[in-house]
């Protein structure tokens, strides 16, 4: 009966543990494969969804990997390993990256308008000149990011961690930067525009007295 006992407790405990450990990566994603799945998907976006498939990067290890120029416009890559990846002038805009870490990963000049990066991990990734308009960054960890020149036109920072951010340049037309984390008066008098943008009403009042350029009309 004891014997019985301790075998019905540890088929419980190992049911607990396996609904309660978060699902680990797939593991890293060989280049033949990689290079596979961006075929299929390029002649997916090529058909419009009529031949090929869309490329799921689900939860896949593609660290340190090299896939400048690559085209992943609506794309699934939640929950992946993208950290020290060189993303420089790749294609992913509407691609869904929730989740994901980018750490020390490079995306200078990206195409990432429209893209879903909640809860993402983008802590000293290179984002300069990257497009952002109409990303949802609601969440993400970008301490330590550059975003030097990066247009950021309408996209959700809610609740992002800005600490030390680079934003020389960028513009944050219309940007959702209210309830922003970390954010300072230095660092937002550095960047080109911030005309329509979701500011703290006291850090706005601030800027428009030492910085009025920054919320000045287009010529």
């Amino acid at each position: 009966m004891i014997k019985t006992f301790r075998k019905v407790i540890g088929s419980t405990l190992v049911s607990m543990l396996l609904l309660t450990t978060p699902m680990a990566s797939v593991g890293h994603a060989h280049p033949a494969m990689i290079k596979k799945m961006l075929a299929a998907h390029a002649l997916w976006l090529g058909t419009h969804g009529l031949a090929g498939k869309r490329a799921n990067f689900r939860e896949m290890d593609l660290s340190s990997h090299n896939m400048i120029h690559v085209e992943l416009a609506f794309a699934e890559l939640r929950i992946s390993n993208l950290s020290d990846i060189d993303l420089r002038w790749a294609n992913l805009c509407n691609a869904i990256l929730s989740g994901s870490n980018f750490s020390g990963a490079d995306l200078g000049e990206a195409d990432l308008s429209g893209a879903t990066l909640t809860n993402a991990y983008l802590n000293g990734t290179d984002l300069t000149g990257a497009n952002l308009k109409g990303a949802s960054l609601a969440m993400a960890d970008l301490s330590g990011a550059l975003l030097r020149f990066a247009d950021l036109t309408n996209a959700d920072l809610s609740g992002a961690d800005l600490r030390e951010v680079d934003l020389t340049g960028a513009i944050l037309n219309g940007t959702k930067l209210q309830s922003a984390r970390r954010l300072t008066i230095p660092m937002l008098s550095k960047a080109k525009t911030l005309r329509g943008s979701n500011l703290d009403p006291q850090l706005k009042r601030t800027l428009q007295d030492l910085a009025p350029h920054l919320f000045e009309p287009s010529e």
